[in-house]
């Protein structure tokens, strides 16, 4: 039986009460696991969701996006983040922000322009795609940004994904597709964001993967990595006190 996940809740504008609604309304729609967008400075926001989610019963994975103009820049914020998130996210503006992204390990989504216009000149191509097998990093799609795009626009938008999807296949790196939903109406059900993965020639199971067992790997490979035990990839700590 597979669990789904939906990594891409945004913390809404009216705050918490909207959030607990569009928590509820991920349970009642059949999400085992839900990734919150928190900023850097919400701990007690965070701290508040964990228990909403416990009522719920639902896996909260925290989660943060990070909008860098440089590299430098996005190097700069890394440092000590790590620890305070379970995911990590990143919106990939230029070119050079893109490969510095994903070649880091510590980051864990690549997320591209949501114009459609700009996503032709700045997509995920193959220079990201090898950078990506070696890191871990996973490609994300968010269906808002599907729905977001003008009608004239969205069989442009929806080619690049094609295309993006493509390559990353071909190079065998993951990808998700989320909701990225801002509010109560932007959360759909596991199988309708699939759904939109067919609209770019991927197979029913294989869509379904990218919103259970694909996300579900990132974020336990995340956990993995947060435990005092853990030095590397594939690399723990054995015997002692490992509390």
């Amino acid at each position: 039986m597979r669990r789904f996940a939906d990594l891409h809740l945004r913390f809404p504008k009216n705050g918490l009460n909207e959030l607990e609604e569009m928590l509820r309304r991920s349970s009642d729609l059949g999400y085992f696991t839900v990734a919150v967008a928190f900023n850097q400075n919400m701990k007690e926001e965070i701290k508040q969701t964990r228990a909403i989610c416990s009522d719920l019963g639902i896996d909260l994975v925290t989660r943060t996006d990070l909008e860098p103009n440089t590299a430098g820049e996005l190097l700069k914020v890394l440092k000590g983040l790590r620890p305070r998130f379970e995911i990590i996210a990143v919106k990939c503006s230029t070119r050079s922000v893109a490969r510095q992204a994903a070649k880091d390990r510590r980051v864990d989504l690549l997320n591209f322009p949501t114009d459609s216009v700009q996503r032709e000149r700045l997509y995920f191509d193959s220079h990201e795609a090898v950078l990506a097998s070696g890191s871990l990093s996973a490609l994300e799609i968010n269906v808002s940004t599907i729905l977001g795009a003008k009608a004239s626009h969205r069989a442009r938008l929806l080619a690049t994904m094609r295309r993006e999807v493509m390559e990353a296949r071909r190079l065998k790196v993951p990808f998700i597709i989320s909701s990225g939903a801002e509010n109560l109406y932007g959360v759909r059900t596991p199988r309708d964001l699939a759904a939109f993965l067919t609209l770019i020639d991927i197979d029913w199971d294989s869509a379904l993967d990218t919103v259970s067992s694909e996300p579900l790997k990132i974020v336990e490979r995340n956990r993995q990595k947060l435990r005092t035990d853990y030095l590397s990839p594939g690399v723990r700590i054995v015997g002692g006190d490992q509390r």
